[in-house]
């Protein structure tokens, strides 16, 4: 891609901000199927179910309490990318 640092910034920030409402959206409309009592929808173009599943989960807090001190031992260092895309202020010409 040829675009400038200053439209690359701003194209992120727009699909960002598009991205944010469709996710809003989405979940009302998911609330509104589940407020429904539907299972099953049968659309045109798309078909969507919902269905509820029991999951496991690891109590990383109760295990850290259960190991005390010792807990340590077993964490690990790691590194993470984090994307913060914000509103520009508005920049004036100097």
């Amino acid at each position: 891609m040829r675009l400038s640092d200053a439209t690359l910034a701003d194209r992120i920030g727009d699909l960002d901000a598009q991205r944010d409402a469709l996710a809003e959206e989405i979940d009302e409309l998911k609330d509104e199927f589940t407020r429904r009592g539907l299972k099953l929808a049968e659309g045109k173009r798309f078909d969507v179910t919902r269905d509820v599943e029991p999951v496991t989960r690891f109590d990383a807090k109760g295990a850290k309490e259960f190991l005390g001190a010792k807990a340590a031992e077993f964490e690990k260092a790691a590194t993470r990318t984090v994307w913060r895309i914000r509103k520009a202020s508005p920049r004036g010409s100097a």
